[in-house]
């Protein structure tokens, strides 16, 4: 281990950095740690986004107003950083190129780089040069081993460094939000199983599925729809405003309690949904028979657990259980009274639900540099 290695992993191990999460939706800033099985939170705010936003690994910098981001997240600290900010930056999984690979136990003990190598030229849409690339050697099977994979481009890095740098924040690591989710999701499983899980996370732009066992993350895979496509479609059936349409998909009675019924296609909105409804389950179904068609053992999954903005709309996890014939929850009702009391005394704006990843991610601690959930570090 170099020297510079080995003083920047002696700093993660004792500094307490924030935990800044830059979404298209919302900004969010968490501030505890995570001792002894209980969060104990020193401060949590939220602001919504700059509009105009965009995160997408598909373009080599962000898309953003400096001025209108730097205000934001400003605002978070009440409109003055304090000096020696050192933050962790978590950013949507949309603005990572992600995957999972199925290598062989001789090419692994070879030379696994050249595979990932391959695998990110070939699906990326950037060269390999651009990105800085991060992967894990995970669940075995056979002669077999999947390799969970993420990739962010150098370019974003720079262009976010230099922002924080701007505002007085000097950022230690970059990492995608799903990994929080995983993290948290292994800590409360009220049922660990030999029998993997789905953890679906449904967020703004997209929606990250991951596979997951009693031992941790075996697969991640990204669907390029979200809760955006969502309230996009509705809105130009219905020509509501997208805060309109969006207000109607989290109130009105859009999927029926049993939405396999024929009345469930007489409903004008679920009509206009129901593209986007289709999309997500069939690219969800598709993930889940490829892990079963790649790991024999995990043919029979446990359940399904939701979570992001559109696990909130009624009767959605019935659509995707009556659909999949399999058992969903959200994982807020899993965490249930642990949410509550880790926010005890605290209001934040958009609900403490908002914070589930950020939570997952304050179990992380110490980080390591190799670990998938390092994406970057200075």
């Amino acid at each position: 281990m170099s020297l510079t290695r080995s003083i920047t992993e002696w700093l993660l191990s004792r500094v307490q950095p924030d935990l800044i999460e830059l979404g298209t939706r919302w900004f969010r800033l968490l501030r505890g740690t995570w001792e002894d099985g209980t969060w104990k939170i020193k401060t949590a705010a939220a602001v919504p986004a700059p509009r105009g936003i965009i995160f997408t690994s598909y373009l080599t910098t962000c898309i953003f107003s400096d001025a209108s981001i730097v205000t934001a997240i400003k605002s978070l600290y009440g409109g003055v950083v304090p000096r020696e900010t050192y933050a962790t930056l978590i950013l949507p999984d949309q603005a990572f190129h992600v995957g999972t690979l199925n290598l062989s136990t001789v090419i692994i003990k070879a030379n696994p780089i050249a595979a990932l190598e391959r695998e990110v030229q070939n699906t990326a849409p950037m060269p390999l040069r651009e990105y800085f690339l991060r992967f894990e050697v995970g669940m075995q099977h056979g002669n077999r081993s999947l390799i969970p994979f993420c990739a962010l481009s150098k370019g974003v890095i720079a262009e976010l460094e230099q922002l924080f740098q701007g505002i007085g924040i000097q950022l230690l690591s970059i990492q995608p939000s799903f990994i929080g989710t995983a993290a948290l999701w292994k800590q409360i499983d009220q049922n660990p199983s030999p029998n993997p899980l789905a953890l679906m996370h449904l967020g703004n732009e997209a929606t990250t599925i991951g596979i997951a066992g009693n031992t941790g993350l075996k697969r991640i895979q990204l669907i390029n729809v979200g809760v955006k496509d969502a309230v996009n479609s509705l809105s130009k059936y219905t020509e509501m405003t997208p805060d309109d349409a969006e207000s109607a998909i989290m109130k009105e009675l859009i999927l029926l309690d049993d939405p396999t019924q024929e009345a469930q296609t007489e409903i004008p909105a679920y009509k206009a949904l129901e593209s986007t409804f289709s999309t997500w389950l069939h690219k969800l179904y598709g993930i889940l028979q490829l892990h079963a068609a790649e790991v024999p053992a995990d043919i029979t999954y446990r359940q399904i657990v939701l979570s992001g903005g559109g696990a909130l709309w009624r009767n959605f996890d019935r659509l995707v259980a009556d659909n999949l014939g399999l058992s969903v929850t959200r994982f807020e009702s899993v965490l249930g009274s642990r949410l509550t009391s880790a926010f005890a005394g605290i209001d934040v704006r958009g609900g403490a639900q908002g914070f589930i990843p950020l939570l997952g991610h304050l179990m992380l601690r110490p980080w390591q540099l190799d670990r998938l959930d390092r994406m970057a570090a200075t």
